[in-house]
């Protein structure tokens, strides 16, 4: 018996480092890193939305704030509207919050700031990798956003 509870005993401590790299540590503050965003699309009765996969960069500053790039999104309803670019993520809470836009003059609300909720993140430092995901509320289409860094 004593053997068994030692070995349980090493094969604990010999486990421990290993899940504390997979769990979720801490995004570097303030460090821009590149990554790739998924595709996807979404529809909602006579209203379509798209991100194209294509480059991203992101940067989190505390947790208030953020940046992240766009290639391509796209929201067909009574018009047809396009985002690209660098998105400022402002957080309401620690999964929510409006995503402001650029250079969308003419475009509604809806569109130039949207809101983002679902937002997670999981960093894995052994590997240099962030993944991040949120729903971003375009008018009344909601499209899952995923993307993947590396640093």
């Amino acid at each position: 018996m004593r053997v068994i509870r030692a070995i349980a005993a090493v094969l604990v401590a010999l486990a421990t480092p290993v899940a504390a790299s997979l769990a979720a540590a801490p995004v570097p503050p303030n460090v821009l890193i590149s990554g790739t965003t998924m595709a996807s699309d979404a529809t909602a009765s006579a209203l379509w939305c798209s991100i194209d996969r294509g480059a991203t960069t992101f940067q989190r500053d505390g947790a208030a704030k953020g940046l992240m790039s766009f290639q391509d999104i796209t929201l067909f309803d009574a018009g047809y509207y396009r985002l690209a670019g660098l998105a400022q993520l402002k957080f309401d809470s620690p999964t929510s919050g409006v995503a402001i836009f650029d250079m969308v003059d003419g475009y509604p609300a809806s569109i130039r700031r949207p809101v983002f909720t679902g937002y997670t993140q999981t960093y894995r430092k052994a590997r240099g990798e962030l993944k991040v995901s949120f729903d971003l509320h375009l008018g009344g289409c909601t499209l899952p956003v995923t993307a993947i860094y590396r640093h």
